[in-house]
Order: structure tokens, then sequence, then C-alpha cells
């Protein structure tokens, strides 16, 4: 990029000769309200500029002048006057541009022959910068949507237990060191995570461990060990589960412009369940209801999430819905939400069947409302878990 894309030309910049006296000086910075403008000699030369501090310290210095004496005093007279806010030539290096904005609040640029031809404000480099970097985000943002993901479940021994995805469905019941067309860094993140597995004391439901691709055409790999869905239910106040699962991703929303908000309903009674998968399984809903909904940029708000707490008439049950207003889920996909597709076994995602998994295995049930016309657009999942009952057990298998 060339410096003259950034030069605010001479005439459209406040400048003042040599020549000119203090006054002068003052009243044309007031009337343009600018604190530093450049100062040219008689030939056009860059010479220099004047700021309000060096006229305020001339004044200072001298107690027994007044304003009607500045009319007299040149501005060659003033002390520090002429004092160097570096120049540019117009054939400048960028890197040069930008070390020079990073001190001044604005560059004045130079012909070869030294004659000032115009300045770079410091705000106009920042604008630029960071509308680059924001269409440099976007792009990488679209090349990650593009890329192809590849998930595969693994067993305590390694194996593959189930793929989604671009994963092929011969994988399923090998070792995945064993399974063709793997690359190297997958399989050491294998290893690692059902070492990590192996060793905790307390362990969440899914452990998980992205892969991103290296080279263009490669997937990403998503690894997962879950473990079967074994309860440990005890007396909880769902609302304190919600959000202290929940704080990390508010943080997250917020970057992402994304407006989260938790609506609790009076005297939501207490629920009988296992904290630590409940919480997982709050997470994963909003955890996937974040990545389609609109993110913001600049002063375009992004979209908005509504997790909302409530509980029956007879308050024998509770019930957390989690609501935002993204694209909607097609009809084709939300069939397949939980039970496998018959033309291919699989299920549309891991996460949300073993939501399904879990909450079932509490007793309760989960509904999925969704809409993709223009004017309905969003998504509203829906769990509900007794009160009294106990959990059903788990299922065998």
């Amino acid at each position: 990029m060339n410096v003259a894309f950034f030069l605010t030309p001479k005439k459209e910049v406040v400048w003042i000769p040599k020549r000119a006296t203090m006054r002068q000086a003052l009243e044309r910075m007031e009337f343009h309200h600018y604190a530093a403008v450049p100062v040219l000699d008689e030939q056009g030369h860059y010479a220099g500029i004047v700021t309000e501090g060096d006229l305020l310290w001339m004044l200072k210095h001298n107690t027994r002048m007044n304003f009607e004496d500045t009319e007299h005093v040149p501005l060659a007279d003033v002390p520090r006057v002429g004092r160097q806010v570096k120049p540019v030539r117009i054939d400048a290096e960028m890197e040069q541009l930008y070390a020079l904005a990073a001190e001044q609040n604005f560059v004045p640029v130079v012909d070869d022959q030294e004659v000032f031809i115009g300045i770079v404000r410091r705000s106009t480099i920042i604008e630029y910068t960071v509308a680059r970097l924001r269409k440099e985000r976007t792009r990488e943002e679209a090349a990650s949507e593009d890329r192809e993901e590849w998930v595969c479940v693994l067993d305590f021994e390694g194996r593959i237990a189930g793929v989604e995805g671009g994963a092929p469905s011969t994988w399923i019941g090998r070792p995945l060191e064993e399974c063709p067309g793997i690359r190297e860094e997958v399989r050491d993140a294998g290893r690692k995570l059902l070492h990590e597995w192996s060793q905790a004391s307390t362990r969440n439901p899914v452990q998980r461990r992205r892969v991103r691709a290296r080279a263009p055409g490669d997937p990403d790999f998503t690894l997962l060990a879950i473990e079967a869905i074994v309860l440990h239910p005890a007396p909880a106040e769902l609302d304190q589960i919600v959000r202290e699962a929940l704080a990390p991703m508010m943080r997250q929303a917020e970057e992402q412009g994304t407006a989260v908000r938790i609506e609790s309903a009076p005297e939501v009674p207490i629920c009988i369940v296992d904290e630590t998968k409940i919480a997982w399984a709050i997470t994963a809903i909003v955890g996937n209801a974040l990545r389609h909904v609109r993110r913001g940029w600049g002063s375009t708000p992004g979209g908005n999430l509504v997790v909302r707490l409530g509980h029956g008439e007879r308050r024998s049950f509770v019930s957390l819905a989690v609501e935002d207003d993204g694209p909607g889920i097609p009809s084709s996909v939300r069939s397949y939400l939980f039970e496998p597709n018959p033309e291919t076994g699989r299920t549309t995602g891991l996460a949300l069947g073993l939501v399904h998994e879990i909450v079932a295995a509490h007793g309760g049930g989960i509904v999925v409302k969704s809409s993709t016309e223009r004017d309905e657009q969003g998504t509203t999942i829906t769990i509900w878990l007794p009160t009294h009952a106990q959990p059903k057990p788990a299922r065998a298998g």
C-alpha cells in the first residue's frame, strides 16, 4: 500500500507560514480547533510544527507580554517552534509510516525536494488497519466454515465408537491409531485425550480435543471421549447450576457481540440431578446456539439468546428453555437431531444426542421448536426435569 493512499493533500491541510506572527498562529489554531499545525517556509518546504504548548510557554516565560503584544512577535522567535515532527517521503514504506504514527498525531509528507505536499492523520491509519483486520478475520472465519470437520468418538480402549461429518463409517470399531489417512497430530491428540481421561479424578461426561487442519483441503478433527450415562444425583438449584456453567460463555458471547440474558421465574423448586452432567448439557445447548446466532461487527449488533428457567403449575418439574434468533434448523435436519438417519446411520449432532441421553436418564424430556421463515427465524430448545421423582437408572450398554 502506498503512502499516497492515506494522504490528506496540502490544500485540505491547515498550515502556518514561518513568517507569520504569534497572534496569527493563535487565531488560526483557535478557529480550526487544532492543537498542532505544520509550519512551512516561503519556498513551501516543511519547517516543523507549532503547538499550543509552544505558544503557552512563550506567554508564561514573558510575564509582561499580553495578547496584543503577540501581534508583533514573529513565530520564528517562539522557542521550540520548528522542532521536528518527522516527515516521510511520498514513496516511503508503510512500516515507516506506522512507526511515526505511533508517536505523532499526524505525519507530514514531503516530495523528493522536501516540499510539503500534505499529511497522513493517525486516525486514518487506525481506521484502515481496523478495516483490514476485520476483513482478514471475516476471510479466516469463512475459510473455517467452508472447511470440513470430522468427528470421532473414542471408547476407553482408543477404538472409534462413532463418527460424524465426513469421517468414514468404516473406521467404526477400529483403533484410532490404525485408521488409514489420519494425520499424526490427530493420533497424538487421541493419545493425550485418553491419557487425561484415564488420569482424571472427576470426569465430565465428554472430553474433547480439536485438531485444526494445517493444509488446504484437509479436514478439522474433533475427538470425543464420552462416559456412559451413569448418574450421581443430589438435590440442587438449577438456577445456580445455570449461572455457574454459563459464566465463561457469557464472556464469549460478549466478545462476539451477542446479547445473552438469563431469566429465572420466582421460587424455582429444587430438583434431583447430577450437577456435572446437567451443567454440561446446558453448556452444550447454549454453545450450539452461540455458533449459529449472528455476530456483531462495530456498530452492528449481534444476535440475541435468552435462557429461561421456570416450573410447572404444581411444581412437579422445572424447565429450562434456550431461545435464539439464529437462522433456524431446517426440517430435514431437525428430524434427526436425536434419532439416527436410516440412510446414513448418523444423528445430526453428537452433542445434542448426548444431551438427550442425559435428560432422559434423569427422567426428563427435551423439545425442539425451530423456524427458518424470515419473520420467525430462531430456535428454542426446552428441557424439563422432575423435581421429586428419582432419576431413571442408566440404560445398559
